[in-house]
């Protein structure tokens, strides 16, 4: 189940409805996170808690801009206490009732989400795989799903730069290559060799590989978290 990022406000204002949405999308994330299928869902509850709040900090601000009556002046305290001249309709009143249900709902979720993400990293080992050259912008990444699993899964990975207001923030971008059987002779070295003779775009490329010592879901769990622990990687190292 999917939760549009204007449900808040889209559609019928109506606590007891928002309520029902908000709870049937928390399921469906916890159903997920108990298969420790971490993505789409993680990134999902980061978006939507990050909506709340800017939400919230938006609706102070426009309230802080608003006229208030002096109601109370405390000298010996040095305060003064005002009253708001316009006070929340009936809408407003419900979407703060709705957001005083859902913010905490989301954050545990959320918590959730990270308690599960943090283990699975500490799950995961990186290493180069051979020689590291001067640039790594771009290379590739070989990732072993088990410790039981044979298989090796190769892409092809390139580092990007997106720029967004005052911050700079590396992105990865990766393409399935190929999938190779380990054995005695198909080594990781072996496995290098080949993809480097059929992959001829990249001279000298960077190669790193990524072993798990747990299964996990490819795409919604091990993928993603093998690529920000690269571009994690890289980043300390400088590149």
């Amino acid at each position: 189940m999917k939760l549009h990022e204007n449900w808040l406000t889209d559609g019928i204002i109506d606590f007891e409805y928002k309520k029902y949405l908000l709870l049937g999308y928390l399921q469906s994330v916890e159903k997920d996170f108990t298969g420790n299928k971490l993505y789409p869902s993680l990134a999902e509850l980061i978006t939507h808690y990050q909506n709340l709040e800017n939400f919230i900090q938006r609706k102070h601000e426009t309230q802080n801009a608003f006229p208030k009556d002096l109601q109370q002046i405390d000298l010996q305290n040095f305060f003064l206490r005002y009253k708001k001249v316009v006070e929340d309709d009936e809408m407003m009143a419900e979407i703060e009732k709705i957001l005083s249900f859902s913010v905490p709902k989301i954050k545990k979720s959320l918590e959730e989400g990270r308690e599960i993400y943090e283990w699975i990293e500490e799950k995961l080992h990186l290493w180069p795989l051979g020689i590291v050259p001067l640039q790594q912008q771009a290379g590739f990444l070989f990732i072993r799903n088990g410790e039981k699993d044979k298989e090796t899964k190769v892409y092809q990975y390139q580092l990007s730069f997106l720029q967004q207001a005052n911050d700079t923030y590396r992105a990865i971008q990766t393409q399935y290559i190929s999938t190779f059987t380990a054995s005695i002779t198909n080594t990781y070295e072996s496995m290098k060799h080949q993809v480097i003779k059929s992959q001829k775009l990249l001279i000298a490329p960077a190669v790193y590989v990524v072993e798990s010592e747990l299964q996990f879901p490819l795409t919604e769990t091990l993928l993603p978290i093998a690529k920000r622990t690269l571009v994690r990687h890289l980043t300390k190292e400088g590149f």
